[in-house]
């Protein structure tokens, strides 16, 4: 499994005449953070399920390979 390294890519894109600082952009991200009680179409234990595996799942900075300083995440609530 290949994740992207945005970094290097700026890098890369800047090595091509784009003006770009690779250390000076800011990436935008959404974070979602599930909230189970709502009254979506599902069972119970599929809306915690859902929950769990979006809590635990890999954090954009890992997947993307980017440092946490040239992040800003934006926290949307979602009801099951």
């Amino acid at each position: 499994m290949e994740s992207p390294d945005v970094t290097r890519l700026v890098e890369r894109l800047q090595a091509a005449g784009v003006p770009v600082s690779p250390h000076g952009t800011t990436f935008f991200f959404n974070r979602e953070m599930i909230v189970t009680g709502g009254n979506a179409p599902m069972f119970e234990w599929q809306k915690n399920l859902y929950a769990f595996l979006s809590r635990n799942a890999r954090p954009v900075k890992d997947y993307y390979q980017i440092t946490p300083s040239q992040i800003i995440e934006i926290g949307l609530p979602i009801q099951l």
